[in-house]
């Protein structure tokens, strides 16, 4: 990777006083801040059916093993063409309301997802949420960083990333249920 120009010198600051300062810099912007809840909702309530899609697959579908792999490459199939589609988006304006627009159709992918018991309207929906779901995360962290100031980036990036250690929460509840 090309070496980029280092913006911050002086001694190195603590991991968590860097965490910290990441915190309160989201805390601060609102746009941010909003990115942040909308990729924490959507890790933790739209990410963990992907934990509980062999149980399914198995119990609800009667489904054998390959039936598993069969889920899942439908689910890829939608989740490539989303992105594709996202990558001819321009401007902002057009990403946040997608954004919005493409989380309320992945909790209905969802939903729907939830309701079904047989294979057809299955695949149908896992299409639709492929289509749906990653797509929303392609958009969020993107803006997050072109939200951020360049000093920051980093530490935005971080908290981004650490949204993802959260998705086995959405599990608790949803495997309960």
């Amino acid at each position: 990777l090309p070496r980029s120009k280092q913006i911050f010198k002086g001694p190195r600051p603590s991991f968590f006083t860097e965490l910290l300062d990441g915190i309160r810099y989201v805390r601060r912007d609102s746009a941010l801040s909003l990115l942040w809840v909308l990729g924490l909702v959507g890790v933790v309530l739209g990410q963990a059916y992907g934990v509980l899609l062999p149980g399914f697959a198995a119990d609800t579908l009667k489904l054998p093993a390959f039936g598993l792999g069969l889920l899942f490459s439908v689910m890829a199939v939608g989740a490539l063409a989303g992105n594709l589609l996202v990558a001819n988006l321009q401007g902002n304006t057009r990403l946040w309301q997608s954004m919005l627009l493409l989380g309320a159709a992945s909790g209905a992918a969802l939903i729907w997802l939830a309701l079904v018991g047989s294979l057809y309207p299955a695949l149908a929906a896992l299409v639709l949420l492929g289509l749906t779901g990653p797509p929303l995360f392609t958009i969020n962290q993107p803006l997050g960083q072109l939200t951020s100031a360049p000093e920051r980036r980093g530490r935005v990036l971080s908290l981004y990333t650490l949204t993802w250690a959260a998705m086995p929460l959405g599990a608790i509840p949803v495997a309960a249920a």
